[in-house]
């Protein structure tokens, strides 16, 4: 489920985004920990990052994944880095989420 519902679409319409890289606070990739390799925004804001590829037909596993409370770190070259709380990251077998529609 969305951290919060979408103030503008209702249900967060999820694109296709920029490379990111995910890091806790004391600088700890966590990206290749937890393969968090697919990085998707709403025109809202909202930025969710997973392991998986929920916009696939058929959709794939949505696996680890993190939203809400990512905090941009930087933006180099069109990469963008993003601090987390690593137990911000959560875990699904889904390839949906409620509050979430992934398009391309």
């Amino acid at each position: 489920m969305a951290v919060q519902p979408c103030p503008v679409n209702g249900t967060h319409l999820m694109r296709p985004a920029a490379k990111a890289v995910v890091r806790d606070p004391s600088g700890k990739n966590l990206t290749d920990k937890y393969n968090l390799g697919y990085h998707c925004a709403c025109s809202c804001g909202e930025q969710f990052i997973c392991e998986g590829f929920p916009h696939f037909t058929p959709p794939g596993q949505i696996g680890y994944w993190v939203a809400g409370n990512l905090k941009l770190l930087s933006n180099i070259g069109g990469v963008l880095t993003y601090q987390v709380k690593e137990s911000a990251i959560r875990h699904t077998n889904a390839s949906r989420m409620e509050g979430y529609r992934f398009i391309i």
